[in-house]
């Protein structure tokens, strides 16, 4: 578009209820006649006149055999210790030992006296 100085075309899914959207997103999407839709997601495009405002976008739209990219968010797993995050062995569980999912030793000793950067350790 002449105003953000590329070419981008808006996506939108998911029916939603008038009541769910607030008054500005319902202005937009009314501005085109469409019903309320839960998300819009912006694609840039080389050239938008080949999409229509309201053109339903299926796997019709693609050839057998076409690529094209994919993008996505995989689950969140949260603060995760060494054997979920970086496939760490776990400790004896017999003879009375107590290391079980402890990550053992993080390094040297006095000499350097610090953890070295990039040491694998739990978290998120």
């Amino acid at each position: 578009t002449l105003n953000d100085g590329y070419n981008a075309i808006q996506v939108g899914y998911g029916n939603v209820s008038p009541k769910s959207l607030t008054q500005p997103q319902l202005g937009h999407l009314q501005k085109s006649n469409i019903q309320p839709l839960k998300y819009l997601k912006e694609f840039r495009v080389s050239d938008p006149n080949n999409f229509n405002v309201g053109q339903v976008l299926n796997v019709e739209s693609f050839v057998a055999g076409q690529l094209i990219n994919v993008t996505g968010k995989s689950i969140g797993k949260g603060f995760s210790g060494l054997q979920k995050r970086h496939n760490f062995a776990r400790g004896p569980m017999t003879h009375g030992s107590k290391n079980h999912r402890a990550p053992g030793s993080i390094g040297m000793g006095t000499s350097p006296g610090r953890v070295l950067p990039g040491k694998k350790m739990a978290g998120q």
